[in-house]
């Protein structure tokens, strides 16, 4: 399979995510969240995330590296589409939780920069 198809996927599947989200947020009533309808919300948030940040960071490869993107670029760009799914759900919990406070957003996310860093670091 070309590239351009694992976009066009990719692009499909984050408007169907778009949507699932929206449908999630509108027709679930906050006041009465059962544990379900949490997983459903962080899966879609999570899932939303990726597929939008990975779209994000694919373009901006294209835009840097002004070359034919390779699956080394779409792979990375995946994974840290993947790493900013996991950020947000994890902020958004503990801002559920109202436990959220700046320095927890730095912790979180100096772990998923070395995180990275260190995947980084292991390809290269």
């Amino acid at each position: 399979m070309v590239l351009s198809s694992y976009l066009w996927g990719l692009r499909i599947s984050a408007i169907i995510m778009a949507f699932t989200f929206c449908v999630v947020i509108f027709f679930v009533n906050p006041y009465n969240f059962s544990t379900i309808a949490y997983v459903f919300l962080y899966i879609t948030l999570f899932f939303f995330v990726t597929s939008i940040a990975t779209l994000i960071l694919t373009k901006l490869w294209y835009y840097f590296i002004k070359d034919e993107i390779t699956s080394i670029e779409l792979r990375i760009a995946a994974r840290q589409g993947i790493l900013l799914g996991i950020v947000t759900c994890i902020l958004v919990f503990l801002q559920q939780v109202r436990i959220l406070i700046w320095w927890d957003m730095i912790i979180v996310a100096v772990t998923v920069f070395l995180v990275e860093l260190q995947l980084l670091l292991r390809d290269f």
